[in-house]
């Protein structure tokens, strides 16, 4: 196993069975919202390697800026923001990073939507900046 992870309350557990793809920032308003912060710190598993479990888990299905659906999975008992899938790339499992119990696997390489950045945030040299999602110029 490469990560375990927990809500707030401990209702939800999160397991990670192997090493992430990617991790990175989301600077877009959504993740601002959901995460009520500057930006959403994502770590992006197969989806085959995560498993979620727990009386408390419930989604919120919605459409994204690419036209297809997104999960965002959260705590309905505290509240808190665990993960999230896209329709788009289906064979992903975006994790939120904060609720690793060994923070110290989460290591971004990557920021996306900059251009929704709010002012006062700046990148880490050597970080791969997207002004939009992942891969944009």
């Amino acid at each position: 196993m490469f990560a375990r992870g927990e809500c707030l309350c401990g209702d939800i557990i999160i397991s990670c069975e192997e090493k992430p793809i990617m991790s990175g920032c989301c600077h877009c308003a959504e993740c601002q919202r959901e995460t009520g912060s500057a930006f959403a710190s994502l770590m992006i598993f197969p989806h085959h390697a995560v498993t979620f479990s727990g009386n408390f888990l419930t989604e919120y299905v919605h459409t994204g800026a690419s036209g297809k659906k997104v999960s965002r999975r959260f705590c309905s008992k505290c509240g808190s923001s665990v993960g999230v899938w896209y329709e788009v790339t289906p064979d992903f499992m975006v994790v939120m990073a904060g609720i690793l119990k060994d923070k110290l696997k989460f290591n971004p390489s990557f920021d996306i939507y900059s251009e929704e950045a709010l002012d006062w945030v700046t990148f880490i040299e050597g970080h791969r900046v997207y002004p939009r999602g992942f891969g944009s110029t």
